[in-house]
């Protein structure tokens, strides 16, 4: 009786080293297709350049309970909500050319249709994106896009 009760505890033991090992190891890598069904993946690597008035995605691949944050800066912007609603983005309000997006559910794929707006005069725009991925309060990933207004 005592063996198997020790062996019963060492089996939660291990157990328990397990659980907490997966639940460390759980956050992905987020990762950023080049080109998603909605147009070319603004989070991209690739991207550098766009043009105003041009359908892009904003997507991110979300593996393993992982999630993001996206700040966007510096221009004018607008993204459609209707009919072709974003999937699993959540966005705060546009302030002071300024706005946030973050994952809704960790684990689930997010994109959205979005597209720079040249409403600010004639002039090329620089826009910065940051990326914080899976909670974390420093910045994962920045870029910038060079956004022509023609």
């Amino acid at each position: 009786m005592k063996k198997i009760y020790i062996v019963m505890f060492w089996g939660l033991f291990i157990s328990f080293l397990i659980s907490c090992e997966t639940a460390d190891n759980t956050l992905y890598p987020v990762e950023y297709p080049y080109l998603t069904s909605r147009g070319y993946n603004i989070l991209g690597d690739s991207l550098d350049t766009a043009t105003v008035s041009v359908q892009y995605s904003m997507a991110a691949d979300l593996k393993g309970g992982s999630n993001i944050k996206v700040t966007i800066e510096g221009g004018v912007w607008g993204f459609e909500v209707m009919p072709d609603a974003p999937e699993n983005w959540k966005s705060g309000d546009f302030e002071n050319y300024n706005q946030e997006f973050w994952s809704d559910k960790d684990g689930e794929d997010c994109d959205l249709t979005f597209e720079f707006i040249g409403i600010e005069g004639p002039e090329d725009m620089l826009i910065t994106i940051n990326m914080y991925e899976n909670q974390v309060d420093t910045i994962s990933r920045t870029k910038q896009v060079y956004v022509k207004v023609s």
